[in-house]
């Protein structure tokens, strides 16, 4: 009676055992699927079910096998896609379709001797859109930079409508221009990049290594800045008006002794320089009966204004992009720079 009852149990746990292991293995399913993105099949691919560590790899035909729980989800991810999580609600089948992220790699890039798409550049080149020229709205190119290009050094005077220093490679006794690089404006040297416009401006390239010797000779010895300006490219007229104002003031002052503190201050002096006469002060004497803070005469909150438009369009066989804009520049330092900037460009083309 006992060896039945062993064998009782035993038959039970057994029983047991094998119907928690088919219950187990029914919530796992294989799932089989394709990868591809805009322009076919993607070898290679990484698919990861996620929370366990079972993973698979796409074959040559972007095809894929992975043993996974039915209600689990896969994450799909390959180097320069977008990662895709996946739900897999029972199916057995799935088709994925990965996009591409935006790395700009086919963004256009002028070189000095042509164009280049970014993804075959060797050399070291910054290159800036207009979109990210005019974030902070620049009065000037070195206001555009500011801070935009790893290298390039930008000094600047606060006075309104003062030139700015470039320094791209330091110090150089190659050019007679000292250690301003070389500006390429629409393929033309020029000296005065001052009366160029940033909100005109459709791109700028600055080529910082030697490479651009080959190119520019002993002139690019301090780099090269290359500017692109815009041009029409619609068939439609296009008219677009700008407007900024900004404000800046003097961030700290110095502290400043009043009046009454001038006097007890130039007579403790004298007392210690060994003089004990009482001098007697003319009252009519500005300087001893007003208190002039001549921080306050001397510096104020500065207003610039800047206003810009422009019309652009194409026509049959020309492009044409005309501009306008006007800047009332005022200086923390009591001081105010105008100045208007026109510029036409009409190339013209074949077709």
């Amino acid at each position: 009676m006992k060896y039945l009852i062993y064998y009782h149990r035993k038959i039970i746990l057994l029983l047991s055992v094998l119907f928690l292991g088919s219950s187990l293995y029914a919530q796992k399913s294989m799932v089989t699927g394709v990868v591809t993105d805009s322009k076919g099949s993607l070898p290679g691919v990484t698919i990861i079910e996620k929370g366990t560590k079972t993973v698979s790899l796409t074959d040559s035909e972007g095809k894929f096998t992975i043993n996974c729980s039915k209600n689990g989800s896969l994450a799909i991810s390959y180097l320069g896609y977008e990662t895709q999580t996946v739900a897999i609600e029972g199916k057995t089948k799935i088709e994925i379709v990965l996009k591409e992220k935006s790395q700009n790699l086919d963004e256009v890039v002028v070189v000095g001797y042509g164009t280049v798409k970014k993804r075959d550049i060797t050399g070291s080149i910054s290159s800036l859109s207009a979109k990210e020229l005019e974030q902070n709205q620049p009065v000037n190119l070195a206001s555009a930079l500011q801070g935009k290009v790893s290298g390039l050094e930008i000094m600047s005077s606060s006075e309104p409508g003062t030139s700015s220093t470039f320094k791209i490679r330091g110090t150089s006794t190659l050019t007679e221009g000292g250690s301003d690089p070389l500006f390429i404006v629409d393929g033309m040297e020029t000296n005065n990049i001052d009366n160029i416009n940033p909100r005109d401006m459709a791109s700028v390239e600055i080529l910082k290594d030697a490479a651009s010797a080959a190119i520019y000779g002993s002139k690019s010895a301090n780099g090269v800045i290359i500017i692109t300006t815009k041009e029409g490219n619609s068939l439609k007229p296009k008219v677009s008006i700008s407007y900024s104002l900004k404000q800046s003031q003097i961030a700290h002052t110095l502290a400043q002794m009043n009046r009454l503190e001038g006097v007890r201050y130039e007579t403790l002096r004298k007392y210690l320089a060994g003089d004990y006469s009482i001098q007697n002060r003319d009252s009519l004497n500005p300087a001893f009966t007003a208190d002039n803070f001549y921080q306050e005469l001397l510096f104020r909150k500065a207003y610039s204004q800047q206003v810009d438009a422009s019309i652009s369009g194409a026509e049959k066989k020309l492009k044409y992009y005309i501009s306008a804009g006007f800047l009332d520049e005022q200086g923390i330092q009591i001081n105010t720079y105008n100045k208007w900037i026109f510029r036409i460009k009409t190339p013209a083309f074949s077709g």
